[in-house]
């Protein structure tokens, strides 16, 4: 079997992250390594991890996930990350895409996009 991807979980919602972990974690191909319930957080689990790839929440406290984003790219350069949004306004895109996000997917929409997604994220490392 070829490497499995590394995934972390950035969201405010504790449920949810348990949610999506579960679903990745049937993957054969894919592993969830880290979570992380804030920005801040988010910032370090990913330098600490290097993850292949970061499912970042646009909405978390302490510091939102567009406001950590160039952190975490900084801190893991080569990680693809995911902005995942309940809200998914062309603003908030364009700030996110601006601030280097490789993707979207909306919360409440289809788990295999959210699948997908990541697939083609880990793809392209």
């Amino acid at each position: 079997m070829a490497e499995r991807c590394r995934i972390v979980i950035c969201d405010d919602h504790q449920s949810y992250r348990e949610l999506v972990s579960l679903v990745l974690g049937l993957e054969p191909d894919l592993e969830v390594v880290g979570e992380a319930a804030d920005g801040r957080q988010a910032i370090d689990v990913t330098r600490r991890l290097e993850p292949d790839a970061v499912l970042l929440d646009v909405s978390m406290p302490e510091m939102d996930g567009i406001e950590a984003l160039p952190h975490i790219r900084a801190a893991a350069p080569g990680a693809k990350v995911i902005m995942v949004t309940a809200f998914g306004s062309e603003s908030v895109r364009r700030r996110a895409t601006d601030a280097g996000a490789h993707a979207f997917v909306e919360k409440g929409g289809d788990i295999e996009d959210l699948v997908a997604e990541v697939r083609i994220a880990c793809g392209e490392r």
